[in-house]
């Protein structure tokens, strides 16, 4: 083996290992004074038996003694066995201590006329042990300095425990607060207590294994009412098994399963437990499921009855990884369509194991899935622990087709059914009533209990489920023990494959035995390879898999999770998910070298960067696919592992600053892109910069466009430049849509449209899909807005969303528009069914700015729709646009709510927003400035103020400058109405003929009608 290989080996081989322990120190009070009374001899005689008994005391309880300093006596309960109530242990020890000094000193004043005093002190945490040449273990970390200074602060006579060791023995231990202390080398004050005296037998907490389904009647009734209800009714319905670990989640759902599987089809997908791992890792196991594992062919095949089937089978494939990410834009309605075609023959019941784990992308999936099926008997089952429902509340609130069932602990008949069924012949030291105490009707504390019970009937009860099965698995043969760590590192799922690189140089078959060891104990059983030509393996709880795991010390971790990166990377294994698990394990690996001190050398950095490379990618790829949460906390990460000078996190962190920006996070946009942009400036690479300067304003754009405006005139050429002089596409791209962006905030559509078929052909070439879709959607505004006559722009606008077609996303934008032409054409009908379609769409997807921006609604209000609507939508637009502290696209909002809530009559309501749009436009904001004028001319005008006609001639002027027609052209048809109300008919006939006119060039059919009413009719308008 190579020294890597070595390393690995001494950290397996039991040599050294993280331990939660308790460590226990004991000091003599007044030996100094005894010293200057008695003679040498006889002090050391003295202080022999006390050592001595201090030791008979310690190993009793099963303490290890690990030194002597002075009179002072250092314990350790954990090594080199853990027990799994090692804090109960030491406690216990430590009490029994003080008792043995009431007859050491008992004699030593009959015979010397002196006594001892002890105090101690006992704290429990993780610490590193380390067998030395003679077997004795050696302890190591700040755990045990702070068990030292619980000892020195404990008055004579006394046992003072911290805060860990209380939660473990305060169901057996009368304990006394003593506040808290201020103790060396702690940040801040710590609560400690006094251990005062055992309490009356109350036996510890515990564990389990080999769960009989006992006590869930009423719940099992519950899911079989809801599944009953479901396939009758034919409509999609929700519940969510909740509970703690342990209690039966999983067991009550296979019991359900086994009733129905002969009537439904049954597929389940769980969650990972990494922190911001794989977002659809569930959904990707669920898919593969229904597919047969045939990919997109196979759910081409499940979904062809429905008309858009190939779109459905891409989308959903995408989303899972398995295709073009840039077709994954539409989680909830793809993925809903499958799940209504799987169930079109028979019932389908779809489970999401472990949701608690699940990143929030995948949780709004659930919770748009399970109100949106409507016709076809799909039941969603989710389980979950507790900490979901308090990170989502509204997970639980009453809902028609969601409910939530919560399991409790088993009553003690329930308990003692179920211990009779596991161990239907007990030996006399499995006593009963310990075991179903400690259980505290955990179903999965009984079953561990009972196995550990077995593999050693002389243990006693476990204090907590961590501590039972760290302490099983620590009691395991060397070669499981070893075998378990390794197939931790991967994960809850493991395979052979991997166990046997980690542990290279033992035999494979020595590998297997182990592993049908560990079958046979119950600690794993074979699952599903997802790893071709190999076997898989997996844990059997993922509380087993932790405890497994947290027992390796980091060194080992680290080596491991390097190892098994290199196995994973050569794997035949989906590229969906490969690089976000390989950055994963790098990272871990990285990071524990890290906590180590040990990242000095350029090999470590390397391995810092390799995980970068591989989280940046997954992170570009989750953005491609629209999950901008996702994307922005694997970026995050990705630039973390960066070193503060390396060029390559600022080119991180410009893509972090995209995602911040598109999620409308635009305060910690802007401070990432400054980070970049330092950055580059610092390293001298010019093409950098100018790309972090473009992503820059792109942000600041949304809340100060004036700035921007001013300093892409001021720099906008050397920008392109630098990015051309680069050939960095991807910068021009997104310069071309910056400007583009500006010039739109200046009604100048004609200039904007240019600017995006720049961005469009420079995307086209730095082959980013998302940037060429979006200049595609923004050309199909210039067509609402812009000169062109409404019939080519709907023609063109059709052709663009025709050409959208995989980009959900996109295409719903684009509806936008088209719906804005159809309006104008007086097809109301047809404009509101395509913003209900077009709406449908953008509400899979997470807040955005353009997901938020309602402008469509009020043009179509504004022409003849449902004034109510379009206020409604305006005003949900507004909150979330002010949530995210945006202000460009703000102002105009405003505007068009103060216009629709003038229209309706509503002239103190829209004088207010009217205000508001005329606080937050900038100079530049062409369309915001018009708006709150013509608004505030009106209502002047109708109080009989003719400074309303001066305001509406300012509309009318700025309105001029531009090139969106329609916008000139309702400016000059509100100043008609200005002059008709202040009694200036002549005015008011010449304003509405140059509307009309106008209205005609665009074939604005509504207008046109609207300018050649009678002039009554008109003002009222």
């Amino acid at each position: 083996m190579g020294a890597r290989d070595e390393r690995i080996e001494d950290t397996r081989a039991g040599s050294r290992t993280r331990k939660t322990v308790s460590v226990l120190f004991c000091d003599a009070v007044g030996s100094t004074e005894i010293a200057g009374q008695l003679d040498p001899e006889t002090l050391q005689h003295l202080m022999q038996r006390y050592f001595d008994e201090m030791r008979t005391v310690i190993e009793r309880h099963g303490g290890t003694v690990e030194k002597y300093i002075g009179d002072a006596v250092m314990a350790v309960f954990g090594v080199p066995v853990l027990h799994e109530d090692d804090a109960l242990r030491a406690v216990r020890a430590a009490l029994e201590m003080q008792d043995a000094m009431g007859d050491l000193n008992a004699g030593l004043e009959r015979r010397f006329g002196v006594s001892l005093a002890i105090r101690v002190g006992v704290n429990t945490g993780e610490v590193v042990s380390a067998g030395d040449a003679h077997g004795h273990g050696l302890v190591a970390g700040d755990q045990v300095n702070l068990a030292a200074r619980l000892q020195a602060v404990a008055a004579p006579g006394a046992v003072v425990i911290g805060s860990q060791t209380r939660r473990l023995v305060r169901h057996a231990v009368r304990l006394r607060s003593l506040g808290r202390v201020d103790l060396r080398g702690a940040a801040q004050p710590l609560r400690i207590w006094q251990a005062e005296a055992m309490l009356a037998h109350r036996p510890a907490a515990s564990r389990v294994e080999r769960t009989p389904l006992v006590g869930r009647a009423r719940e099992l009734r519950m899911l079989r009412a809801r599944f009953r209800r479901c396939t009758e009714a034919g409509r999609g319905a929700t519940v969510t098994v909740a509970g703690p670990a342990g209690i039966g989640k999983s067991r009550l759902v296979r019991e359900l399963l086994g009733e129905v599987g002969d009537r439904a089809h049954v597929v389940i997908g769980r969650c990972l437990p990494y922190g911001d791992g794989i977002t659809y890792s569930a959904l990707a196991e669920i898919v593969d499921q229904l597919s047969g594992g045939r990919g997109r062919d196979g759910l081409e095949r499940l979904v062809a009855g429905d008309p858009r089937a190939r779109q459905v089978a891409t989308s959903v494939w995408a989303i899972v990884g398995g295709g073009d990410p840039g077709s994954s834009n539409d989680a909830g309605w793809a993925v809903r369509r499958l799940l209504e075609a799987c169930a079109r023959s028979h019932p389908l019941v779809v489970v999401f194991d472990d949701v608690h784990w699940a990143e929030d992308p995948l949780l709004d999936l659930i919770e748009q899935l399970s109100s949106s099926i409507e016709r076809a008997s799909v039941m969603l089952i989710c389980t979950c622990r507790p900490e979901l429902l308090d990170r989502r509340p509204g997970w639980a609130s009453a809902h028609a087709r969601r409910s939530v069932v919560t399991l409790g602990p088993l009553s003690a008949s329930e308990s003692e059914r179920m211990l009779r069924r596991l161990a239907p012949r007990p030996s006399g030291a499995q006593r009963r009533d310990e075991i179903l105490g400690a259980a505290e009707g955990n179903p999965l504390f009984l079953e561990q209990y009972v196995a550990m019970r077995a593999d050693d009937p002389t243990r006693g009860a476990p204090p907590t489920i961590q501590a039972l099965l760290a302490a099983r698995i620590d009691s395991l043969p060397e070669p499981e023990r070893r075998v378990i760590g390794a197939a931790a590192v991967e994960g809850r799922s493991f395979h052979v494959g991997a166990v046997r690189t980690l542990l290279a140089g033992h035999e494979p078959e020595a590998i297997d035995g182990a592993l049908a060891e560990l079958v046979r104990r119950e600690l794993v059983r074979p699952a599903a390879a997802e790893v071709p030509s190999d076997r898989g393996f997996r844990f059997t709880h993922i509380l087993i898999r932790d405890a497994s795991y947290d027992l390796l010390p980091k060194a080992a971790r680290a080596e491991m999770h390097e190892v098994f990166a290199g196995w994973l990377a050569r794997v035949d294994r989906p590229r969906r998910e490969l690089d976000e698990i390989v950055g994963y394990h790098l990272e871990r690996a990285f990071r524990y070298r890290e906590e180590l001190g040990r990242v000095e050398r350029a090999s470590e950095r390397g391995l810092a960067e390799r995980a970068a490379d591989h989280l940046a990618t997954a992170g570009r790829r989750a953005l491609i696919a629209g999950d901008r949460h996702g994307a922005a906390t694997l970026l995050r990460r990705a630039a973390g592992l960066r070193a503060g000078d390396d060029l390559g996190r600022a080119a991180v962190l410009i893509d972090l600053g995209g995602a911040l920006r598109e999620a409308g996070k635009f305060t910690d946009a802007e401070s990432t892109l400054a980070d970049a942009l330092r950055m580059a400036v610092d390293g001298g690479d010019r093409v950098l910069e100018a790309r972090a300067q473009v992503e820059r304003l792109l942000a600041r754009l949304q809340v100060d466009p004036d700035s921007v405006a001013r300093l892409v005139a001021r720099q906008g050429e050397r920008l392109e430049a630098s990015l051309a002089a680069g050939g960095d596409h991807g910068g021009l791209a997104r310069l071309w849509d910056l400007r583009a962006l500006l010039s739109w905030i200046r009604c100048r559509a004609g200039d904007a449209e240019v600017c995006w078929r720049r961005a469009g052909a420079e995307a086209q070439l730095a082959g980013d899909e998302r940037i060429a879709s979006d200049a595609l959607g923004w050309e199909a505004s210039a067509m609402d807005f812009g000169p062109t006559p409404t019939d080519k722009g709907i023609a063109r606008c059709r052709e663009i969303i025709r050409l959208l077609q995989n980009d959900r996303w996109a295409a719903s934008l684009a509806a936008h528009p088209l719906a804005g032409l159809y309006a104008m054409q007086g097809r109301g009908a047809e404009a509101l069914r395509l913003l209900d379609e077009s709406n449908a769409e953008l509400a899979e997807f997470g807040p955005t700015v353009d997901a938020a921006v309602s402008h469509a609604e009020a043009s179509v209000g504004l022409l003849g729709g449902p004034l109510d609507r379009a206020e409604r939508h305006l005003r949900t637009g507004i909150r979330e646009l002010e949530r995210m502290g945006e202000r460009a696209v703000l102002a105009t909002t405003e505007g068009y709510l103060a216009q629709v809530l003038l229209l309706g009559g509503r002239e103190l309501a829209a004088a207010r927003c009217a205000g508001r749009c005329a606080t937050l436009a900038t100079a530049d904001d062409i369309s915001a400035q018009v708006i709150w004028r013509t608004v505030r001319g009106r209502i002047l005008a109708g109080r009989g103020d003719r400074s309303g006609l001066r305001l509406a001639s300012e509309a009318v002027d700025l309105a001029a400058t531009t090139d969106w027609v329609s916008a000139h052209a309702d400016a000059l048809l509100d100043q008609s109405a200005v002059h008709a109300r202040l009694g200036q008919e002549r005015d008011a006939e010449l304003a509405a003929r140059a509307a009309g006119e106008l209205y005609r060039q665009k074939g604005h059919v509504v207008g046109m009608r609207r300018a050649a009413a009678p002039l009554a009719i008109r003002t009222v308008a």
